[in-house]
């Protein structure tokens, strides 16, 4: 049999096991016809065998398109899965037809949108995809992942300004156009409908945002994979937020999703560009209340602990045994990669480490994803000893008056869910329902937790002691 016949046979099994999900026979089979094909000399058809096994290859490393996991550089890998799709592109003839082209740059710009990417990177795929759309303006992917690269480098900008800039303005504007034009191609793709709502929120175009979320919760209805699920928890609760509704807590799924895909730049953008003062403020308040109560701190948990700032701080205040607990995964791992302190480390619901009897809780920039805190603050009742505290922080209702000393409006439950997605919580709802769980209070202060867009938070540290003697 001719060396291209027999490629053409080979190309067509592979091309069928691709199909049915056997990657691994479907690699073989390409890469038997790619060494026929190198015997002859048709450009074309070598840039199809060359892009399949990239693109192959590729989705072989089981990356999706939420662009939640941890923000790593590109691995071995991937780059060698590119490089495939770089040799097609240089193989295709010029004389090949402008949807094949598209077809072809929009594989290879998609490929190189990868969150945690250089962001050099990420502008040669937002480039490529570009141009695939100016060849073919009906392919859906390349409008679908122009979105994509837009918001990667949007969040990038963000990471090197700390704040929203004319730049990221003119990105996220860019974004919603080509979620819209992506729509008109495939008006029931769930990602898209979920990327657009999200996007449109940002945008402050909230009567549109909703419609878009409520149609994504009813296509992803059946959706069980943990892409489906973080992303219908996350349209349930800004939907709550754009309908002005205060619901009891935000869903776990939602805020394990969030702090994943924040991990790896977690220190540095809240730490530096946010200024964030929690477990410096919470550190000295602690410090003060050791001292004046002659209290032990021998054993503790960190509710929330993250990539565990509070733990060193912790430690110097003569923790002996410390724990920490927390929803996301990727946030404990740079907090075990980071070494800071922890005994044990705990991916799961806050409520998991405290059956166990405690000498401190702390709890820093926590309770703003929690709106009803009887059940936290129950179980500190009970699991701490005699003398035990438990101290943390909670976002304030923004204050009136010319004194600036009068809370805002806030619902009688005494905690709102406001336009941030975080939560609000009066210092007397604190007080009293902490008082109702057999704790009582012992300090609490007013104080700017960090910054957001510029603007002080302002919130309070509370210290809760548990009586005795």
């Amino acid at each position: 049999m001719a060396p291209v016949e027999e490629a053409a046979n080979l190309l067509q099994a592979g091309a069928k096991a691709h199909k049915n999900g056997d990657l691994k026979a479907a690699e073989e089979l390409y890469e038997q016809a790619l060494a026929e094909k190198d015997k002859s000399e048709t450009g074309a058809e070598v840039a199809e065998l060359l892009h399949l096994l990239g693109a192959l290859r590729i989705q072989k490393l089981g990356v999706d398109d939420d662009d939640e996991g941890p923000q790593k550089p590109p691995t071995a890998e991937l780059e060698a899965g590119v490089a495939l799709l770089r040799r097609a592109a240089a193989a295709l003839p010029s004389s090949a037809e402008d949807s094949a082209r598209a077809r072809l740059l929009c594989s290879l710009g998609t490929a190189l949108l990868r969150p945690g990417a250089p962001e050099a990177m990420l502008r040669e795929g937002l480039q490529l995809l570009r141009v695939a759309l100016r060849l073919d303006a009906t392919r859906w992917a390349a409008w679908y992942n122009v979105a994509r690269a837009l918001a990667l480098l949007a969040a990038e900008r963000e990471k090197a300004c700390g704040e929203d800039t004319s730049e990221i303005q003119a990105l996220n504007e860019e974004k919603v156009s080509a979620l819209r034009s992506a729509r008109r191609l495939k008006p029931r793709h769930s990602g898209c409908l979920y990327r657009l709502g999200m996007s449109l929120r940002e945008a402050g175009q909230q009567e549109e945002a909703g419609e878009a979320l409520d149609e994504f919760l009813q296509v992803a209805r059946n959706d069980h994979s943990r892409c489906g699920k973080r992303r219908s928890a996350g349209a349930q609760h800004w939907l709550a937020v754009l309908r002005k509704e205060t619901t009891a807590t935000a869903p776990a799924e939602y805020v394990a999703g969030l702090f994943d895909c924040y991990a790896e730049r977690f220190d540095e953008h809240l730490v530096g560009a946010l200024e964030y003062r929690t477990p410096e403020l919470l550190e000295e308040e602690l410090k003060q209340a050791k001292s004046s109560l002659q209290l032990d701190f021998g054993f503790c948990v960190d509710l929330g602990c993250g990539t565990g700032l509070m733990g060193p701080r912790l430690r110097k205040l003569g923790v002996e045994k410390l724990e920490g607990v927390d929803l996301s995964r990727n946030m404990l791992q740079v907090a075990e990669e980071k070494q800071r302190g922890y005994d044990r480390l705990v991916c799961g619901d806050l409520l998991e480490l405290l059956s166990q009897e405690l000498d401190l809780v702390v709890a820093a920039d926590v309770f703003v994803y929690l709106g009803d805190l009887q059940p936290v603050l129950a179980a500190c009742g009970r699991c701490l000893r005699p003398r035990g505290l438990a101290a943390f922080s909670t976002e304030a209702p923004p204050r009136r008056g010319s004194a600036n000393e009068e809370e805002g409006p806030v619902p009688e439950n005494g905690f709102k869910l406001a336009e941030t997605g975080r939560y609000l919580h009066r210092a007397s709802y604190v007080t009293q329902t902490a008082e109702g769980c057999g704790l009582k209070l012992w300090k609490r202060c007013n104080v700017v937790l960090r910054k957001n867009g510029g603007k002080p938070v302002h919130g309070h540290l509370h210290l809760f002691l548990k009586p005795g003697p």
